[in-house]
């Protein structure tokens, strides 16, 4: 065990979590990706900014460009990314190996996508989908003027609880009355988004982090306090206990600058273990056979 996390530059800082040092090679993306690229490109010097505001690094830093925002949309930038996590990671090797890549799940980047992530919560995917499905065809077009329409009531009845209602009609209201514009915020950089929308009733982090994922295609965004990374994390790197927000984070800098695909993948691995062990609880064991008496 070791409690080292190196970055790009060959400096390294103690991270909170201990994790195994054979589970990954103690090296970031951006060495291979530095090998085709200048070393003055602005995403290199905009990754190695990144990364020391991460790690803690005392020390000025120096300003960069604003950076381009590079996404993950088609099943082949998907793979390429996925290609590059396993060349450097023996976990997300094996992940890929179990699971194979997941497919894109996409929403929109919108106040109907922001509304699907917020009914998600705290929900399994059987029933996201179909409390999901029952809003979108009675609300059609789920927009904030639509939902404006539509009693508490009415809306408790296709399934949504109160507080989500509450949540709904905050992020109604920032885009009605605040000037919430879905166009001029998904241009933003990820910390500015995610402070206009925690900045809403309901919002917190994890959704402002699903909407980046899920919602922009932002290639290294990452949802560290989501509780399933942070048990597919904890079982693959043979932790004590399941690591907090805080140390995911430190963990998944080992998967910059693509850590979006690092958590599809940490995602499908979890799915993948959940269902069979469901499988394995459900499976009839089979009757005792009594022989008859003679």
């Amino acid at each position: 065990m070791q409690k080292l996390v190196e970055v790009r530059d060959g400096k390294t800082v103690t991270a909170n979590a201990a994790v195994p040092r054979e589970n990954c090679k103690n090296i970031l993306p951006e060495t291979r990706f530095e090998i085709k690229c200048r070393p003055h490109h602005p995403e290199i010097r905009d990754q190695i900014g990144r990364q020391k505001r991460h790690a803690g690094l005392s020390g000025k830093i120096s300003p960069v460009p604003r950076p381009r925002h590079i996404t993950v949309t088609t099943e082949r930038q998907l793979k390429a990314a996925a290609g590059l996590l396993t060349a450097q990671c023996r976990v997300m090797a094996r992940i890929v190996k179990r699971t194979g890549i997941p497919p894109q799940r996409d929403f929109p980047a919108d106040f109907a996508g922001l509304a699907k992530i917020v009914v998600g919560q705290q929900l399994s995917a059987q029933s996201a989908a179909a409390i999901w499905g029952r809003l979108a065809e009675a609300l059609s077009p789920f927009t904030p003027e639509t939902l404006a329409g539509w009693s508490d009531g009415d809306l408790k009845r296709l399934g949504l609880s109160d507080g989500k209602v509450r949540t709904l009609r905050a992020v109604s209201r920032a885009v009605l009355e605040d000037g919430l514009d879905f166009a001029r915020l998904n241009a933003a950089d990820d910390d500015v988004i995610i402070e206009r929308l925690t900045a809403i009733h309901g919002i917190g982090p994890w959704t402002a982090d699903i909407y980046l994922l899920f919602a922009l295609s932002r290639r290294d965004a990452f949802a560290p306090g989501d509780l399933a990374l942070q048990l597919a994390v904890q079982h693959h790197f043979r932790l004590e206990r399941r690591p907090t927000a805080e140390e995911l984070e430190i963990i998944a800098e080992r998967w910059r600058p693509a850590r979006a695909v690092a958590a599809r993948l940490l995602w499908a691995d979890y799915a993948f273990a959940r269902q069979a062990l469901l499988g394995k609880a459900k499976k009839p064991t089979p009757p005792k056979l009594i022989k008859p008496l003679k």
